[in-house]
């Protein structure tokens, strides 16, 4: 029952208004991030790289005059001053820092893990474009360790000659974790945001849904007969109008079937007092109805009368019963023996045909008039 009552929860239109809220918010919410973190991600990127070339080209301006900086100067003070130029002015957290002369040898590094780089030879793309002039030298690599870094290289001239190169190495670990930090926020904004969405949603939904509720309800009680159901009007929207319609129609369909009470009875009232006998079938000319007067005329018990053919109550043959029900013929004599009486009697029928308003179908009305014995088989105002 429990499992039942949770699925039938789902079919229920304030189940859908939810989800339809919970999923517009969820589908919005993707779009901007999915937006917003390559905005983000391509921001940073963007700007790390433009940092970076833009260190390296400062640094090569500065290598270049050191490299250049006198030809007495011995070739062990030109490195140290390359040392201390990497290692101090230009140190760039989690970089390696190189420079190489005009064939591509180490003359320093920034890293002393590396210092066994010191004398061998960068073989990287980037370096040898940059030593073939090419400014614009940048690469995206994953080193052994697997850090994933930017790689930029610089040629450094002077005057118009080529003598060397700079290349940096710079790691993204830490442009990667402040993505990872937003991704985690704007995680948890979806997640905040959905919460709220399905709180609102729950309360949105229950101002809709509590109106019709309470409609189906009144109406469920008009159809068991309770006309006394009054629907609040809760507002003067679209559901405020279903309401006070469906107040309108009850109190209309109160006074219809009043009025209609009032007619039955009336005619109920004629039927039974009337000196002549009254017979109403349905189109299939089973008997539905038969007045006080009729009864005793056919002798039988109204109870016993009702649901039988017209025929069979008569005794009149099937297919003189159809030309008389049809209408064609007005009134007819006919002579039947009532029950628990011995002599018949002889009674003038007249049939009139009633037709239903709203199909057209249509069901006979016998009438039955009793003669005064066999004497005057004509009574006024009758017609054969």
């Amino acid at each position: 029952m429990g499992r039942f009552a949770r699925f039938s929860f789902f079919r229920t239109i304030q189940a859908k208004l939810i989800i339809i809220y919970v999923l517009l918010i969820l589908i919005a919410m993707q779009l901007i991030g999915v937006y917003f973190v390559s905005a983000m991600k391509n921001s940073l990127t963007s700007n790390f790289t433009e940092d970076l070339q833009a260190r390296a080209e400062m640094l090569s301006v500065l290598v270049g005059e050191t490299m250049a900086g006198g030809e007495a100067e011995a070739g062990e003070d030109k490195t140290e001053n390359l040392r201390v130029l990497v290692n101090n002015l230009f140190n760039i957290n989690g970089a390696e820092i190189q420079v190489l002369d005009a064939s591509g040898k180490v003359l320093t590094t920034s890293l002393s893990s590396h210092s066994d780089y010191v004398g061998r030879k960068n073989t990287q793309t980037v370096v040898s474009r940059a030593l073939q002039g090419i400014r614009d030298n940048e690469e995206y690599i994953v080193d052994e360790d697997n850090v994933r870094k930017k790689v930029v290289a610089k040629p450094v001239l002077s005057g118009g000659k080529i003598i060397g190169a700079v290349y940096i190495a710079a790691s993204m670990n830490e442009l990667y974790s402040t993505m990872e930090g937003i991704n985690k926020i704007f995680i948890s904004g979806i997640l905040i945001a959905l919460v709220l969405t399905a709180v609102l949603g729950v309360i949105l939904s229950h101002t809709i849904t509590q109106p019709i509720k309470e409609v189906t309800r009144r109406a469920t009680a008009v159809a068991e007969g309770n006309f006394d159901q009054q629907t609040p009007v809760f507002g003067t929207d679209e559901i405020g109008q279903l309401s006070r319609a469906f107040n309108y129609m009850t109190s209309r369909l109160r006074d219809a079937l009043s009025l209609n009470e009032e007619e039955k009875e009336k005619l109920t009232s004629i039927l039974t007092n009337m000196s002549d006998g009254v017979v109403a079938t349905d189109e299939y000319g089973k008997v539905i109805l038969v007045n006080r007067r009729a009864s005793s005329i056919l002798g039988m018990h109204p109870a016993d009368i009702e649901g039988r053919h017209f025929a069979i109550l008569l005794g009149i043959d099937p297919e003189d019963a159809e030309a008389l029900a049809s209408g064609f013929t007005g009134s007819t004599l006919l002579q039947i023996a009532p029950a628990g009486q011995e002599e018949p009697v002889v009674i003038r029928m007249t049939f009139t045909p009633v037709h239903r308003r709203e199909r057209g179908s249509r069901e006979r009305l016998p009438y039955f008039r009793m003669l005064p014995s066999r004497k005057n088989l004509r009574h006024p105002g009758v017609n054969s």
